[in-house]
């Protein structure tokens, strides 16, 4: 059986590594987690659906921590409507970011995240 990821052209395996490793403990590696490794290898996946999925866990666990949220979540389907709004908007945030990640690493650029 080969490996289940395809990576992203262009991005040095070593640079992604010695990043990650530098970047233990921090959000990001959160982040790693929660995609099951496929953003430290930087997969086409991880770039596609994983910015969706991650916003989606944000936004439960913040339906659940902030009050504005928990009343839109307690209105029923037009709360709901509304909170898969904003998920959707977050999303883009979240390709934004990791897409920053892919070209920081590509180019060899440190870069605040």
């Amino acid at each position: 059986m080969g490996n289940p990821y395809i990576p992203v052209p262009g991005i040095d395996p070593n640079a992604l590594q010695s990043f990650f490793e530098e970047q233990s403990g921090t959000i990001l590696s959160m982040f790693n987690m929660f995609s099951g490794g496929a953003l430290e290898r930087l997969s086409i996946f991880a770039l596609g659906i994983f910015p969706y999925i991650s916003c989606s866990i944000v936004m439960q666990m913040a339906s659940v921590t902030i009050p504005t949220l928990k009343e839109l979540k307690k209105e029923g389907e037009s709360g709901r409507r509304k909170i898969t709004q904003y998920t959707r908007y977050g999303r883009v945030f979240f390709w934004l970011h990791f897409s920053h990640l892919a070209l920081q690493l590509h180019f060899k650029i440190k870069v605040l995240l």
